[in-house]
């Protein structure tokens, strides 16, 4: 079991990287994109909110784990103990 916090303080847990991230779409009001979609539209959102650059990820690299490796390396995530 993975666990996940947020900024927020919200706690988000799943079995991978993509379910944490399914369970983050659900607490945004989304147009029906699938989650790759909405992880890369978060990751741009991040990107004009706090200026984290260094969240450029390659297409040809993206995988829920990379993208979830690099929000904890930020500090926008924060990993927590199972």
């Amino acid at each position: 079991m993975l666990r996940i916090k947020l900024m927020t303080g919200t706690l988000l847990e799943g079995e991978s990287y993509e379910d944490i991230f399914n369970r983050l779409q659900e607490g945004f009001f989304d147009d029906g994109e699938d989650l790759r979609t909405f992880v890369k539209n978060y990751i741009d959102m991040l990107q004009r909110m706090f200026g984290k650059e260094n969240l450029v990820i390659d297409e040809d690299e993206f995988s829920y784990e990379l993208v979830a490796e690099k929000l904890i390396h930020v500090g926008l995530f924060e990993k927590q103990p199972a």
